[in-house]
């Protein structure tokens, strides 16, 4: 619905910027176009000044900076379950309740992660 909403835009945009494309209906398309311009709007290709538009290829390139911790989803829930089971003295129930895992899951991870307690 929306494609067809926009190319409905583009050819009453069109009609309005070419009005010989439009037949026996361009006094109308002319009439409208003089009350939208009244309202204080434009119109792609109507307004006083030219638009135009500049695309910078160096905007799409943006600032790096190199960070020193891992952003690793993977080293940062090994981190969190080993700060858990500090917190809670290795009970791998109370560390599974503060992590919001089942327990079977935190022995999954202990296993996956290669964690000792």
């Amino acid at each position: 619905m929306k494609k067809d909403v926009n190319e409905l835009k583009k050819m009453f945009f069109d009609l309005l910027q070419n009005p010989n494309i439009a037949g026996n209906h361009a006094p109308v398309f002319q009439e409208e176009l003089k009350e939208y311009n009244n309202n204080g709007n434009t119109l792609p290709g109507t307004a006083s000044q030219p638009v135009i538009l500049h695309h910078n290829p160096n905007d799409d390139i943006h600032h790096h900076e190199d960070v020193e911790e891992s952003l690793s989803i993977m080293d940062k829930e090994k981190e969190l379950i080993i700060k858990a089971l500090k917190k809670h003295k290795g009970k791998r129930k109370d560390a599974s309740l503060d992590l919001g895992i089942s327990e079977r899951t935190l022995y999954r991870k202990l296993k996956e992660y290669d964690i000792e307690e």
